[in-house]
């Protein structure tokens, strides 16, 4: 289940950012992985 969501989650960052909705890439991939290092944790 919390993979599928974290999935989710980071296929709505990569659409938003094909979009132009995202304008920092890089900072919504460190989003991200700063997202799946607390469901980790």
């Amino acid at each position: 289940m919390m993979l599928e969501i974290s999935s989710l989650v980071f296929i709505n960052f990569f659409e938003s950012s094909l979009q132009g909705k995202i304008e920092n890439f890089d900072e919504a991939i460190s989003g991200v992985y700063y997202y799946f290092i607390r469901l980790s944790c």
